[in-house]
């Protein structure tokens, strides 16, 4: 079984394989885990981010939830035991950051 799937599978699997979902969680930890950000804030304040941020965090979520409900070992194939504790981590400062709100 190579990294691309198994040639019987859907082109779509294939391509969220061999992208690894599109880069999703790389474009999330570089744009929500980025130096300066990485820190937890001493005041009580959380430092806002922009809206562009918020917007793209909300659609790559959704978009790692639809591949879930389509084909879910594709999702936990492709993450991976190291890029599942990055999305832990993605998941964990976004509701940390909704719930601060």
């Amino acid at each position: 079984h190579e990294s691309g799937g198994d040639v019987s599978d859907p082109p779509v699997l294939r391509m969220l394989r061999r992208t690894e979902l599109f880069g999703i969680v790389s474009i999330l930890i570089s744009i929500l885990l980025a130096e300066g950000r990485r820190e937890k804030s001493t005041n009580a304040q959380v430092a806002r981010l922009p809206q562009t941020v918020t917007s793209l965090s909300v659609h790559a979520v959704k978009v790692l939830n639809h591949v879930a409900r389509l084909h879910l070992s594709t999702l936990q194939e492709t993450l991976g035991a190291c890029r599942q504790q990055e999305l832990y981590h993605l998941l964990v400062c976004l509701l940390d950051y909704s719930t601060a709100r």
